[in-house]
């Protein structure tokens, strides 16, 4: 056999070693339970969006169970699947937390890009700038850059700590508008509504979930979104770029993601049946009436959204020094 040939074949030889029991794999596959790892405590938003997508596609796969590995800002759940075989049997619910912890680079004992497949988006929830009404009497975004230039340094907002992704929407507006106000980061958002109630603080920028109860006090006014469009929930509420302050682009996001080594036809398997899931009317109406907008996509586009936001965070943190509780 001419040596080109033999070459040829050996090569042909060790892709079908490599490639058959991938392909064979994701042929059989699933061929026992799906554990979906959720890193919060039960009852939490993590929690809540795990098990309704669980929910969904629990038929598709046979059975899905749900495991609440909470703890350590979301990094003992990530651990965990970090360190399971990469056969597509054990997934994590994952979102902003693991792109602002790598850009941080905050304690943990994986590195994000290296260790994690995307799977797929699953939603998002749209944040908003919002002001207390009293203390902030304005009616747009325009109004609002103006009447804070006019007070620099005696404003306040607040978040749920520092390093939320609310830390860094709000870093985000200052560096763009070129405004100067205080934060004030506290324990729970919760907490800080409260104040905000008060007028105690000025403003935030938070989901709809956690201001809507109050809304119809007429206290708060949502003035622009974070998002690179209008959010179905709120299609008045212009974004940033929309009422003239284009770059603040930060959206809450949940996904899908797998043990780094996952063979793709695998993934495509479990981005399949995860996407099919979300087009379920039941499962659509239980993200909308948490305020949650289908965000479905596949690996790839996924995995260009993390690394465009990961380096929206590395030039806030440049900008600012913005740091971590």
């Amino acid at each position: 056999m001419p040596r080109s040939r033999f070459a040829m074949s050996q090569f042909l030889f060790v892709m079908i070693e490599v490639c058959v029991p991938h392909l064979a794999a994701a042929q059989v596959f699933p061929s026992k339970p799906l554990q979906l790892v959720i890193p919060s405590a039960p009852g939490a938003a993590y929690d809540l969006i795990g098990r309704t997508i669980a929910d969904g596609a629990r038929e598709a796969f046979g059975s899905i169970v749900v495991d609440n590995r909470a703890g350590g800002n979301f990094t003992i759940g990530a651990a965990y699947v970090k360190r399971a075989p990469p056969d597509g049997y054990t997934v994590l619910l994952g979102g902003n937390a693991y792109v602002i912890g790598e850009a941080l680079d905050l304690p943990r004992t994986y590195k994000f890009f290296q260790d994690f497949e995307p799977v797929g988006m699953l939603t998002d929830l749209p944040f908003y700038l919002t002001v207390h009404r009293e203390s902030v009497p304005v009616n747009s975004l325009r109004e609002f850059v103006e009447f804070v230039k006019a007070r620099p340094g005696k404003l306040v907002y607040f978040t749920p700590g520092n390093g939320a992704l609310h830390h860094f929407a709000m870093e985000s507006l200052k560096i763009e508008a070129g405004l100067d106000i205080l934060h004030v980061p506290y324990k729970a958002m919760a907490q800080g509504v409260t104040d905000f109630l008060g007028g105690r603080v000025n403003m935030t920028i938070t989901g709809y979930p956690a201001v809507a109860p109050h809304m119809n006090t007429g206290k708060f006014k949502m003035l622009a979104t974070v998002g690179a469009r209008r959010s179905n929930f709120q299609p008045d509420i212009p974004t940033f770029a929309e009422a003239g302050v284009p770059g603040v682009e930060l959206v809450s996001w949940f996904g899908i993601l797998a043990p780094a080594g996952t063979p793709k036809p695998i993934i495509g398997r479990l981005n399949a049946e995860f996407s099919r899931a979300l087009q379920k009317p039941d499962v659509r109406e239980r993200f909308s009436n948490q305020g949650l907008e289908i965000a479905g996509s596949g690996p790839e586009e996924m995995a260009a959204r993390i690394r465009r936001e990961y380096d929206r965070y590395l030039k806030i943190i440049k900008a600012t020094g913005l740091k971590s509780d």
